[in-house]
């Protein structure tokens, strides 16, 4: 971090403990607190999280998404070092309806 202007750390599925990590053992040593966090989204995890079975993740399902999207908010929320600005990425894909991808 020392090193260059930006730094990107991959915190995969368990981003509140990875992000726990960072700002807890990486942060201290550095003497620079992160700047933005992104979360990248995909329509299929969102519903996945709002309650639809793995079989049926290829239909529209616009109201799974929209309860799905509140866990990350809950799971980043408990966790100090998400107080910072969050970008919201979305990776898309080609089974993704247009009024999922305009919804999220």
């Amino acid at each position: 971090m020392r090193l260059s202007e930006y730094t990107v750390t991959e915190a995969g599925p368990s981003a509140p403990i990875w992000a726990r990590r960072i700002h807890e053992h990486q942060v201290p040593h550095v003497g620079n607190q992160a700047q933005r966090v992104v979360i990248v989204a995909t329509v299929r995890a969102l519903k996945l999280h709002g309650g639809v079975p793995l079989k049926e993740l290829a239909k529209p399902n616009v109201e799974c998404a929209r309860q799905g999207r509140r866990k990350p908010g809950k799971n980043t929320s408990k966790h100090p070092p998400f107080r910072t600005a969050v970008v919201v990425a979305i990776n898309h894909f080609s089974n993704d309806t247009p009024e999922e991808i305009q919804f999220i």
